[in-house]
Formats: structure tokens, sequence, C-alpha cells
């Protein structure tokens, strides 16, 4: 049967349907689209981490981790 393949973003995420369905079902995505997907997700969480102190612990150790390794770079 035939399918039809839709992409909102210019072949980054790509999606199959029937046609005359609605239903979407995701077909792949390329890392262009994980890096949107996990730069949305890292906005979020920066904005949530001073209501959770887990969270904001966790994002703490991963900005000094971040920090340590640039030093470390830069030597």
């Amino acid at each position: 049967m035939t399918k039809i393949f839709e992409s909102p973003d210019g072949g980054h995420t790509i999606y199959v349907r029937e046609p005359g369905s609605s239903e979407k079902t995701l077909y792949s995505i390329d890392e262009v689209a994980i890096d949107r997907i996990n730069y949305r997700e890292w906005n979020k969480i920066w904005l949530e981490k001073n209501k959770n102190p887990s969270l904001k612990k966790a994002v703490d150790t991963v900005i000094m981790i971040y920090r340590m390794s640039k030093e470390n770079e830069q030597t």
C-alpha cells in the first residue's frame, strides 16, 4: 500500500502515514533534529532547576564538570 512521507523541518525528521489518515508515525530523525530537541529540553531544565533542589544540584554538577573540562583543554 502507498504511504505518505512528510517532514515539517526540511528532512530532519520524517513521518509516515497512510493516505487519508492524520495519524503519523516517526520514520526517521537525524542529529540536527535530535540536537534541537535536546536544546529545548536543556532550556526547560534550566528554567525548572530553581524549583527542584535535586535538579539544581545536578545542573550545578554538570556546569562544574563542563568548566573543569574547558580548563583542562586550555592547559
